[in-house]
């Protein structure tokens, strides 16, 4: 390779794992680094949107800084303006919806966010990497060329997108799967280990002077799995987020629950979670809302992992694997450390030969 010629990385998904990869590659001036994202924004399942003149986070509520390598990064190399922590237990509650106190030690954990929402993090990330973000391009296949080992991307319309040296793949399993070429064996066995479930999130806007939430914690978590909620959160803990007169509840409904209604329209599940919310609230009669807000995720929490030892194997082609499928369970803080950590490997394997 000549000193002019960069080696070119297509990393697919603008989430927090493809962001990380791309913000420690930043300073690898024989890289030139493009990412491919379906969506208009960034930050993949950490989403944030504005609905009813507030910013709600439908997905990822918020992320733990307890690895070292995320420590420094969140409160050391990105800006720490707009980061706020998240004030308030994680208690637990039953199939009956009874409720009790969660694990100390979890609990003694901070737990983190930012005030205009989760999807900060993933802004920052993109900005401090310097690199190319085309947003709002669905990719609709990836393959090699056998005898140059280029990638080839292209389009859902089948039009070319660029040659590539790499590529990560950052985006869930089951769209990654669609994306590959019949000969592509290697990554299609690498990541079919990992399954997705389905989720429903709902978040409900009630009068505070109608409705209160149940003493001062932040969240309840249904542990036993026998509830149709699998979580409940106060967005009120969230600074700067709910005005004082509204009080702010999300609900993230069961995998089970979510998967039998998940072709349902939104007003029409919207009174019925309504109602399986109304046990958990302090409140005189059945409490209305102001305002409500829905999110349908189909590829939710991984329940599976991608096969580490074949993810590794197929490197030697030029093909990277990140996100929350390489640890098996959806965590922002592990997505971010699976793209630190395929950095290293991407530096040392194509930038640094």
């Amino acid at each position: 390779m000549s000193s002019k010629t960069k080696t070119r990385l297509a990393i697919i998904g603008a989430g927090p794992s493809g962001l990380a990869a791309a913000w420690k590659l930043r300073d690898s001036d024989d890289l030139k680094i493009t990412i491919f994202d379906k969506s208009r924004g960034v930050s993949g399942r950490a989403a944030s949107r504005a609905r009813h003149g507030l910013r709600l986070d439908p997905g990822a509520n918020y992320f733990k800084t307890d690895l070292p390598e995320i420590s420094g990064l969140i409160h050391h190399q990105l800006p720490q303006d707009d980061l706020v922590e998240i004030v308030g237990d994680i208690n637990v509650f039953d199939a009956a919806g009874t409720i009790s106190a969660g694990d100390p030690k979890l609990n003694a954990e901070k737990k983190w966010t930012y005030r205009n929402g989760i999807s900060t993090v993933g802004k920052l990330l993109a900005q401090a990497s310097g690199c190319e973000i085309r947003s709002g391009v669905r990719i609709g296949g990836i393959r090699q060329n056998p005898e140059s080992q280029v990638w080839v991307l292209k389009d859902d319309a089948g039009e070319k997108l660029g040659y590539f040296d790499a590529v990560l793949i950052a985006i869930p399993a089951p769209q990654a799967l669609d994306l590959l070429a019949p000969e592509d064996v290697g990554i299609a066995a690498a990541l079919s280990p990992a399954t997705y479930q389905q989720q429903w999130t709902f978040t409900f806007g009630y009068d505070s002077e109608k409705a209160s939430w149940p003493g001062e914690s932040y969240a309840l978590i249904n542990l036993d799995r026998g509830h149709d909620i699998a979580w409940l959160s106060r967005e009120n803990a969230k600074p700067g987020r709910i005005p004082d007169d509204t009080l702010g509840v999300m609900a993230q409904m069961s995998p089970t629950w979510s998967l039998e209604n998940f072709e349902r329209t939104p007003d029409e599940l919207a009174a019925e979670v309504n109602q399986m919310v109304a046990p958990f609230l302090v409140h005189q009669t059945a409490p209305e809302w102001k305002w409500f807000d829905s999110q349908r995720w189909k590829f939710s929490l991984p329940i599976g992992r991608v096969d580490l030892e074949k993810a590794r194997e197929v490197e030697s082609c030029g093909a990277y694997l990140a996100g929350d499928a390489v640890v098996g369970k959806g965590r922002v803080t592990e997505a971010l450390q699976t793209g630190l950590d395929v950095a290293e490997r991407i530096r040392e394997n194509i930038v640094q030969k």
